[in-house]
């Protein structure tokens, strides 16, 4: 039953995202007691990550509600998850120290686990403070048996986590060997050394993930990280120290390269304000002067350069596409809408103003609605029908779905293309000029990264 679910979750992440890349899955240990420790951006999205892209046999902790969730519960109790009690829940958190013993027997018994600290999903920019369990429980497990316990952090990153079709990366960095301490008669860690290898962990984490004290930090750090990839993708004889930054070859930095880039500019960012404050504003005037000479004519501060011709063909072929399957992908958008509609309902309704949660409701609500979509199809050609029929229609329902998404998606990318060349034409862009503008500012802020050099991290996996 695991086994199958788990490639039931593969199936999902493989449809919900265009792309999604793990970094440093060498540097988990081969033998051992595995306790992996993240961050929680994206509800119960989060979880699958670690759970089909690790290589290990994953168990969670879980809030206790959970459990107790239709449909949710097959998934907790099929993978060993714990629950975790918490009061705000309407639990007894004195349950959680038989949580805590059962954790460390799954640890001993072969499991790895998989924890988020923070206790709670968000979307804000930095880290919230993370919780001691995670370095309580490998304390316990360490003492507790002969085992060699290590603590891996990770870090997932999202392009757009609410939006379907997406990109991600999955980060793995260096495991921390959990000491050999004493417990107390209640088999209980001391404080300072839970408290100890609590910072840590959530140190590594913060390490592996673009992380902002304010969200105005992110954004600029997103623009500044978008017009060094373009100089790179436009002009790389001229930005060669910022090739030399991402370590990277080709002119398409893949994301987890672009996050690792992030993260020193925010650090870099942190510092350059103390330093030299001056040259930065004046660095940050130059980037947001690109981007508003950009936005003037509806393109975005990363946008290609290219000619009329380009982009008459760029344009045709999707087009072309599109047009070839319209037929079927009108049949695919008519018998979805009901449930695709629903499922954006509810997402708006559950998920509020939680970005974090609304992926979550939508992966749930889709595994939901749109299998019963075509049960209700083949129902509905079986009543018209035959059985014949009605069994024939339910690949046939599928494969719209498919033919729908993807119907959508070529039409997505040729607006996007009509309007960079209505902003093409109508502006006459001057290229040359621009490209060398972001390839100066790109050679700029590489300049100043390399004289904070951080400590590279291992490449990435497709």
């Amino acid at each position: 039953m695991r086994g199958l679910l788990v490639r039931f979750c593969q199936l999902l992440l493989t449809i919900f995202f265009r792309r999604i890349e793990v970094v440093g899955k060498d540097l988990l240990p081969k033998d051992g007691a595995l306790v992996f420790a993240g961050n929680h951006p994206s509800g119960l999205i989060d979880p699958l990550f670690i759970l089909c892209l690790s290589g290990r046999k994953i168990s969670f902790l879980a809030k206790e509600p959970l459990f107790r969730m239709p449909f949710v519960s097959i998934f907790v109790k099929s993978f060993d998850c714990l629950p975790v009690y918490r009061s705000s829940d309407g639990g007894d958190p004195k349950k959680n120290r038989e949580m805590m013993r059962a954790a460390v027997g799954l640890l001993r018994r072969g499991n790895a686990l998989a924890l988020f600290p923070e206790g709670i999903s968000h979307s804000d920019p930095a880290l919230k403070r993370f919780r001691s369990g995670a370095a309580r429980i490998a304390l316990s497990a360490r003492a507790l048996s002969d085992l060699q316990v290590n603590v891996v952090p990770s870090a997932l990153y999202y392009e757009s986590k609410e939006t379907f079709r997406s990109r991600a990366v999955l980060a793995f960095g260096a495991p921390i060997l959990v000491p050999l301490i004493a417990l107390d008669e209640a088999e209980n860690s001391p404080i300072e050394a839970g408290a100890r290898l609590t910072r840590a962990i959530e140190q590594a984490v913060e390490a592996l993930m673009p992380t902002a004290e304010t969200a105005e930090g992110l954004i600029l750090a997103e623009q500044a990280e978008r017009l060094i990839g373009a100089a790179i993708r436009d002009t790389p004889e001229k930005c060669p120290a910022a090739l030399k930054i991402l370590n990277e070859r080709g002119r398409r930095p893949s994301l987890a390269a672009r996050m690792r880039l992030r993260r020193r500019l925010i650090d870099g960012y942190r510092q350059w304000v103390v330093d030299d404050q001056v040259r930065v504003l004046d660095l940050v005037h130059r980037i947001e002067e690109v981007e508003n000479d950009l936005e003037e004519l509806s393109l975005a501060i990363d946008a290609p350069p290219t000619d009329s011709k380009k982009l008459h063909v760029s344009v045709t072929w999707p087009g072309l596409l599109a047009l070839a399957l319209l037929p079927f992908a009108v049949v695919g958008i008519l018998i979805h809408a009901p449930a695709y509609q629903l499922v954006r309902l509810l997402a708006l309704r559950m998920a509020s103003n939680s970005v974090d949660i609304a992926a979550t409701v939508k992966l749930v609500g889709g595994l939901l609605l749109f299998p019963l979509t075509w049960l209700v199809v083949a129902s509905v050609v079986y009543a018209q029908s035959s059985l014949t029929a009605a069994l024939l229609s339910l690949p046939l329902a599928i494969t719209s779905a498919w033919t729908a998404m993807l119907f959508l998606s070529l039409t997505g990318r040729l607006r996007r293309r009509l309007a960079l060349k209505r902003g093409v034409l109508g502006a006459k862009v001057n290229w040359p000029e621009l490209c060398a503008r972001r390839a100066a500012l790109a050679e700029e802020m590489s300049a100043l990264l390399e004289l904070r050099p951080l400590a590279q991290a291992p490449s990435s996996t497709q």
